[in-house]
């Protein structure tokens, strides 16, 4: 129904604000989750491993266009397959309408078990 649809499409326009693009040499490497409000990220590391990346950011005060953001590897768990990226404080001010994901109600809707 399409009431269904535009519920839908309400929640999938807020992943923008918590999930983003991991960009190199042109082509997206991996999706990053939003996990804190000063920037840092979780990603795939042997996506992001000794490449130099880039955020893409869909601003809705820019018309939805995306931009690309410069972001830095800051650290690494190889064991894990993660790595904590933070956009470069330089784009922070490009980024005011990143959202981190709200781990309270992420326990709550994910069964258990």
């Amino acid at each position: 129904s399409a009431g269904w649809y535009a519920s839908l499409e309400s929640h999938c326009s807020d992943l923008n604000k918590s999930v983003l693009k991991v960009m190199s040499n042109g082509r997206q490497t991996a999706l990053a989750t939003v996990v804190s409000p000063n920037g840092y990220m979780v990603t795939k590391a042997s996506e992001v491993k000794n490449r130099q990346i880039q955020v893409q950011v869909v601003s809705t005060n820019n018309s939805g266009n995306p931009k690309l953001l410069r972001a830095n590897v800051e650290a690494i768990d190889d064991s894990l397959d993660l790595a904590l990226i933070k956009l470069d404080p330089m784009e922070m001010d490009q980024a005011k309408e990143l959202i981190p994901i709200d781990w309270d109600s992420f326990h709550q809707t994910v069964p258990k078990g």
